[in-house]
């Protein structure tokens, strides 16, 4: 796991600006965490009014690929599809490789299924609300089934119209 102490080690804290060849962003807080690294709230400086999520990896030795390598990859792919196929993908503004991680800045998206479900009392969703939900996952997998890939970390917590948040 890349936050917490790796973060600590990678000298990346809530308040700090990362810079790419394009632009420096602020982060601006944590928004989660996984197996393979974590997502951040950050800000373009000089502030704009957008704010967007930086995905970082911390890099480690011995690893045949990285993970956000890969995710760009498909996010390339996905560019290849028409604009009705992308509707359920984010979009990648930026990227960076630094002596410690690398970080991809894309779409900030809202709150994941789960989040959505414990809002509600009781936390159930309606059945039509379920199987709208449920014709937008499966249009995702079929998208991402189109350009060569399969899915295997399909969760509650991926926000709904990011399926790429391994």
């Amino acid at each position: 796991m890349v936050c917490a102490d790796d973060l600590e080690a990678a000298e990346i804290a809530v308040g700090q600006i990362l810079t790419t060849s394009k632009k420096r962003y602020l982060i601006v807080e944590e928004l989660g965490r996984g197996g393979y690294g974590c997502v951040f709230k950050v800000q373009p400086q000089p502030a704009d009014g957008t704010e967007y999520a930086l995905k970082l990896e911390k890099r480690r030795e011995g690893r045949d690929h990285a993970k956000l390598a890969m995710e760009m990859n498909i996010m390339k792919l996905v560019g290849n599809l028409k604009p009705a196929q992308r509707t359920h993908f984010i979009d990648v503004y930026d990227r960076a490789k630094k002596d410690k991680f690398f970080f991809i800045v894309m779409t900030l998206v809202g709150e994941s299924l789960q989040d959505l479900k414990r809002q509600r009392k009781p936390p159930v969703f309606s059945a039509a609300t379920a199987h709208n939900v449920g014709l937008q996952c499966l249009q995702a997998i079929e998208h991402l089934h189109a350009i060569g890939f399969i899915h295997r970390d399909i969760k509650p917590e991926v926000p709904l119209n990011q399926f790429l948040g391994f």
